[in-house]
């Protein structure tokens, strides 16, 4: 048996954006915003196991455990066209994930044939959406949007490749 162990780490980084605009140039009126995204890296275990019985025979097994870059931002901005109106955002959400996944795979070799197989089963239901999900704050209220269903479960695959040498060699 042959054991492999590592880590995986995404390293990202956030943003703060600031900025001040007149509306005309005859007032005094103006409009402000504040962007800020904070992005926390993902970090993921993995081992793998490979048997080899032989040259012509291997099996292995992997895992790799679901990488996960979360994005939190807030806007908030004051729009200075009549008085002063103010609309503030504070969203989440998933910018990059990859799911939790367990590999078999399988390796034949007879003469100059050789016969790969492998198996994925990635686990989707901690995963919850790409999008942002976000609440607002107006001078007039606060309201929510409303999230989709992204009630994922699993996927399987399958992946399979044959090869043959021809001619002497």
């Amino acid at each position: 048996w042959t054991v492999g162990l590592g880590i995986s780490y995404y390293m990202t980084q956030g943003v703060t954006f600031k900025s001040r605009l007149p509306v005309d140039g005859s007032t005094s009126k103006t409009s402000t915003g504040n962007l800020r995204a904070i992005v926390k890296p993902a970090v993921a275990p993995r081992l793998g196991l490979i048997y080899e019985g032989s040259p012509d025979f291997r099996i292995g097994l992997h895992y790799i455990g679901a990488r996960d870059t979360r994005i939190q931002s807030r806007a908030d901005t004051v729009i200075g066209i009549i008085g002063s109106s103010s609309l503030v955002f504070d969203g989440s959400g998933s910018i990059y994930y990859d799911p939790e996944t367990y590999s078999a795979a399988l390796y034949l070799k007879s003469g100059k044939t050789e016969l790969h197989y492998s198996l994925d089963y990635e686990k989707w239901s901690r995963y919850d959406g790409a999008y942002q999900h976000i609440s607002f704050v107006t001078f007039q209220g606060s309201f929510r949007q409303y999230a989709e269903d992204t009630s994922y479960k699993y996927t399987l695959v399958h992946s399979f490749g044959l090869t043959s040498a021809m001619g002497a060699g």
